[in-house]
Formats: structure tokens, sequence, C-alpha cells
């Protein structure tokens, strides 16, 4: 299993892609995600996305691969937002947050945290939002 800091180097120069085409790249990728997974407590999700049915649909993908599904209650009350959108989902307090974005960036951000005051935490990201689906 690769170190924290080998799978953070990797997230470091994989980051910021539409879409990651080539399959080693791929599994080098999730393979580092989830290094840093093993590593914290919990994680928490913002999508970057041209609309909200492409943000959701990259948003689930993350969170199912993370074992953080998205309650069905919480898409229901999700509000419709037009345009590009910014998505948040805390697993932990199951809040799931929709609002309007005007920014280039397209892909998702991954907040790893941990409990512990010396444990890892740290942000990575833009990643594509297709990465897991």
């Amino acid at each position: 299993m690769p170190t924290i800091s080998a799978a953070e180097k990797v997230l470091g120069d994989l980051r910021d892609r539409q879409e990651i085409s080539d399959p080693e790249e791929r599994d080098r990728l999730v393979a580092a995600l989830e290094v840093l997974q093993a590593a914290t407590d919990y994680q928490m999700f913002g999508v970057c996305a041209e609309s909200q049915a492409s943000g959701l649909q990259g948003l689930q993908g993350y969170a199912r691969h993370f074992g953080a599904a998205i309650p069905a209650t919480l898409m229901a009350e999700l509000p419709a937002v037009a345009g590009s959108v910014y998505l948040k989902f805390n697993p932990r307090s199951q809040r799931l947050y929709v609002d309007t974005y005007t920014g280039t960036y397209r892909g998702v951000l991954i907040s790893f945290q941990s409990d512990l005051t010396d444990g890892y935490n740290g942000t990575h990201g833009h990643f594509p939002l297709n990465l897991f689906s």
C-alpha cells in the first residue's frame, strides 16, 4: 500500500482534469484516494459542474465508492438550480447543499477528515466527475 505522501503526490499530479482516459492513471488515482480514505474517518465532497444533473450523477458515484450513499430524502429536498452548480455533501451531518457556481473549475473536491487532532486532514481535487460512473 502506498504511503500518504505518495498518495498526495499522485493526487497532485492527476488533479484538475476533466477526464482520465488512461486506465493506468485512473487506477493510480483511485488507489491514492483509497489510501487517504483508509487514513481518515470520513470524507466530504464538493462538486463543480455544468448542470445540477451532471453534478449529482458525479457526486452519487463518488459517495457510493466511498461508502456514503446519499439518502433519497436529501435528493428529493434539493432545490432545482439552473446552469452551473456547486454541490456539497457531508455524509456525517447528512447535509446536501446546492448553489449557483460561476467559476471555471469542473470536477470533484474531496475533503478527507480525521476525528483525531493528529490524524490526516486535507482537501484534494478537482477530479473528473465521471471517475466512478
